[in-house]
Parts: structure tokens; C-alpha cells; sequence
């Protein structure tokens, strides 16, 4: 049967395993810039109630990573919880009294399209590059 012949093909040419992955392995970010990426952001706001810039949103964002040890790679393994960006960005938002008029995921994007420009990286063998804790990075 041709039809099966079609199916047996496509398993055989099914890979292995598909990697996802990003940050500065398979996919570099050449440049980033949480300042840009956060006006991004603000520019779908409906609300913003204490008329916050985008640097004063980030530097809040770099407080609470700090507080919460997700960059520091000496405390990231005490962490018994990783926190999604989607559930970071809505925490951060809304204490900030800050309303935006896009989904999550939109969020997500607006903010990684205009913060970081990502480029074919090649394989990286560093930790992750940690953000000053402690004073204003």
C-alpha cells in the first residue's frame, strides 16, 4: 500500500529528539537590553498609576530576581522551584499597578523582540551571567 509505504518514511525520518533552548548556546543574545524591552511593554499599558518608566520597572524586576536568588548561581540551587517569566512578568506588573493589554506569551515576546536581538550562538562553556545583587546594576 502506498499509504502505508508514506507513514513507514515518515517514522523512519522522525528525529530523535528536537532541543528547545536559548541563552547563549544555541542561541546567543548578542546584545540585551531590559530597558528596551520593558518600553516595549509599557507601550501597550492602559494603566499605569504611579507614571513608573521603564527603568524604574526594571530595576524593581532586578530587586525581586535578586530577592528570589534567580540569577546568583551560588543560591539558584536552593531554589526548590523554578518561577516561568509569565508568572514573574504578571507578578511585577501588577504590583507595579501596571495594566497591560496584551496576553503573557505577547508580553513574553514584545519584550525578548525589542530587549534582545538573538543571534546563532555557538556553544557556550560559562555559567550564566549573574546581575549585581545589592546596589543599582
Amino acid at each position: 500500500m502506498r499509504t502505508t509505504s508514506l507513514m513507514t518514511d515518515a517514522l523512519r525520518k522522525r528525529p530523535k529528539m528536537i532541543l528547545f533552548d536559548y541563552g547563549q548556546t544555541l542561541v546567543a543574545e548578542a546584545t540585551f537590553d531590559g530597558i528596551k524591552g520593558t518600553e516595549a511593554v509599557l507601550a501597550h499599558a492602559v494603566e499605569n498609576r504611579r507614571g513608573l518608566t521603564a527603568e524604574q520597572v526594571q530595576q524593581e524586576a532586578k530587586d525581586i530576581n535578586c530577592e528570589l536568588n534567580r540569577f546568583d548561581p551560588a543560591k539558584r540551587a536552593e531554589n526548590t522551584v523554578e518561577i516561568p517569566n509569565h508568572m514573574f512578568t504578571a507578578y511585577l506588573y501588577e504590583s507595579l499597578g501596571l495594566k497591560i493589554d496584551l496576553s503573557a506569551a505577547d508580553i513574553d515576546r514584545v519584550f525578548w523582540d525589542a530587549g534582545g536581538a538573538g543571534t546563532r550562538g555557538r556553544l557556550v562553556r560559562r555559567g550564566p551571567v549573574s546581575l549585581r545583587c545589592g546596589g543599582r546594576a
